[in-house]
């Protein structure tokens, strides 16, 4: 079976210029996550093993296309004693799709505690695992999607462009990769990332589910991900989502993703285009 980690297999064209598979993660167009989570990976290849990605701000500037080669020029911005930046632009046939500013962390010690409460919700175990949504997208399910590299188990109905009465802005999943076969820390941590946009805008949504069928357009237009505590997306992580805002054409959403032990792992924050049918 395909594993997630493949797409990370990345060609070093010239110095700090990567090309990576495209393939076909995605739905209409190829998936957000993928293409942050291999920017990611580009500029991690830069960056000593002292140090590992805590924070990432990204800009989705055209939507990627299936089977044609993604080049990824990194930027060496600035190397600390304690931090490291990176910026990256990931191309396909000469035009920009995506950019991105990645910072890089040395190992410290310092205070530990967490605000964010893990909500109490069922286990993975006694949930259903989320039917293929790629039909949802006007593709056959069949066809490789996110969910061929991943395993979801909503707390919550998720069903992201499904026409029916209106629900509040949020929502809760199980997610965990299948099959990474890695134990790089930087690896599972571009895994986050990939992990870290699915399904977040379709948050967005809930409140305009009667709509949906009136030409509804959504597109992501930028992400930013902090890590706060080293991630295994081989074990359940719990998702939670919501969509605090709309006006004026765009969406603001955030998650926090958490440990099955409760411990806080991630903080992500996107802002979409969201635009009603008339």
């Amino acid at each position: 079976m395909e594993m997630i980690s493949d797409m990370f297999a990345l060609h070093e064209e010239a110095t700090d210029h990567f090309t990576a598979p495209s393939g076909k993660g995605g739905w209409l167009s190829l998936f957000g996550g993928q293409l942050i989570a291999q920017a990611l990976a580009a500029a991690s290849k830069t960056v000593g093993d002292d140090r590992l990605a805590h924070s990432l701000h990204a800009y989705f500037l055209r939507p990627g296309v299936f089977d044609t080669p993604i080049t990824l020029a990194v930027e060496r911005e600035r190397d600390g004693g304690a931090f490291s930046s990176r910026r990256v632009v990931a191309s396909q046939n000469g035009k920009p799709i995506l950019s991105l500013l990645a910072s890089y962390h040395t190992t410290e010690t310092g205070p530990t505690r967490d605000q964010a409460t893990m909500p109490d919700v069922p286990d993975p175990e006694s949930l259903e695992t989320i039917v293929d949504a790629a039909a949802d997208y006007g593709r056959d399910p069949s066809e490789p999607s996110p969910l061929t590299y991943l395993e979801v188990r909503p707390v919550e109905a998720c069903r992201p462009f499904e026409v029916r009465p209106p629900e509040p802005p949020r929502g809760m999943m199980w997610v965990r990769v299948r099959n990474s076969g890695s134990t790089d820390a930087s690896l599972h941590r571009n895994m986050l990332a990939y992990v870290s946009d699915l399904f977040l805008i379709s948050t967005a949504l809930q409140p305009h589910r009667a709509e949906l069928g009136k030409g509804v357009m959504v597109a992501s237009l930028d992400h930013a991900l902090w890590i706060h505590r080293q991630p295994d997306v081989d074990e359940w992580m719990l998702y939670v989502q919501e969509s605090p805002w709309a006006d004026s054409g765009r969406t603001m959403c955030r998650g926090s993703i958490f440990a099955r032990d409760g411990r806080h792992i991630a903080t992500v924050v996107q802002e979409g285009l969201l635009r009603l049918g008339k």
